[in-house]
């Protein structure tokens, strides 16, 4: 589930959503704050962010465009 909006100040509802629809949710504005954190060097675990802030991600050697599968439903 996206959240593509900064108007819409859904940063802090991102757990509750992912508890509740068993799904991971990427808000726009953490997924940039995640990123310049990640930028400066810092990869710590911070909770009541969701799972992109609570999991660190496994990096591995390129291999070319990441593509995405849509759900419905």
């Amino acid at each position: 589930m996206a959240i593509i909006c900064t108007n819409l100040p859904a940063a802090w509802l991102v757990t509750e959503l992912e508890q509740t629809h068993a799904k991971p949710v990427f808000d726009s504005t953490l997924v940039t704050i995640w990123h310049a954190l990640r930028l400066a060097g810092l990869h710590d675990v911070l909770d009541g962010w969701g799972d992109l802030f609570r999991h660190p991600l496994e990096v591995g050697p390129a291999r070319g465009p990441v593509r995405f599968t849509l759900e419905r439903g």
